[in-house]
């Protein structure tokens, strides 16, 4: 960001208040049809980021209840906002904004899909088309998902973030010396979901058992799924793919002491890192981790 303010300020924005408002437009600007972090997405599974320019409101009124019955067409969006960001940043000596922020989007669903959130805070509720799918009490860094109502087309989403300390909504804020900032403040993602009957990986974590083997545990898109799984594994993108068979058990792969190609041992001064691609029914997620003594 410091990088880009100065650009701002070089090019003519000769005052605080213009930079920020270009930095405010970077997320638009940005904005890419696939996350540009980790893990990655490749074959059949596409991801959309849906971050960029959200429609926006602040709900100050300390009696709303944003866990009770609520109308979308009734919440207030006048202004924009850039997403990720905080709702209730502040110059030093002064109090944030405290309250119920309200995010609108629209986007376009194709077939069955998952809406993923890599982080709202404290008290998160989501909306579709005016119906509440979803809510998240975990706040912080936490990421979740939920799995969208099947359909095609136009689709409304809306999100209450609830900042206020609250024993009920933010049970994990109220107390206690950690602060955390309010609102939509990581990535949304838009992930496309297989057909029925088919699975894909949903993460592969990582957890080296030496400095040539790691065991993996592959999480499947279907949490139900327990029966025999085809995949393949790729290790870095030079090694040749591995076709494996395997047992998922309550959507969960695990596969043990898998011998890495090529092992490179990861430190300070050279921080070597390895990336494995596991697919399974043309679905492929990509992870990256390293090994170190």
């Amino acid at each position: 960001p410091i990088f880009w303010l100065k650009i701002a300020l070089a090019r003519g924005s000769h005052t605080w208040g213009q930079a920020v408002m270009f930095l405010g437009l970077l997320p638009v600007a940005l904005a890419a049809s696939a996350p540009p972090f980790w893990p990655h997405f490749q074959g059949d599974r596409e991801v959309t980021v849906l971050d960029g320019t959200w429609q926006y409101g602040l709900n100050e009124d300390p009696h709303f209840d944003s866990m009770g019955s609520i109308r979308t067409s009734d919440l207030r969006t006048p202004n924009t906002t850039a997403v990720p960001s905080t709702m209730d940043a502040a110059l030093p000596g002064y109090p944030g904004a405290r309250g119920v922020g309200i995010y609108r989007t629209q986007f376009k669903q194709a077939g069955a899909a998952r809406l993923q959130f890599m982080s709202c805070s404290f008290y998160c509720r989501v909306f579709l088309d005016g119906e509440a799918i979803a809510d998240s009490r975990s706040g912080g860094y936490t990421p979740f998902f939920v799995d969208l109502p099947k359909g095609s087309g136009d689709r409304e989403l809306v999100v209450l973030a609830d900042n206020r300390f609250n024993s009920t909504t933010a049970p994990l804020h109220t107390g206690g010396d950690f602060w955390m900032y309010g609102g939509l403040i990581r990535s949304v993602l838009l992930h496309d979901m297989p057909d029925d009957g088919q699975v894909w990986p949903w993460r592969a974590h990582v957890f080296p058992t030496s400095l040539a083997t790691v065991d993996l545990n592959i999480t499947l898109t279907d949490p139900r799924h327990s029966g025999p799984v085809n995949l393949t594994l790729q290790f870095d993108t030079s090694s040749a793919p591995q076709p494996t068979q395997a047992q998922a058990l309550a959507g969960v792969v695990t596969l043990r002491n898998i011998t890495v190609p090529s092992p490179r041992v990861w430190g300070i001064r050279k921080p070597q890192l390895h990336t494995v691609a596991v697919t399974v029914e043309g679905g492929t997620v990509v992870e990256r981790f390293g090994l170190r003594q």
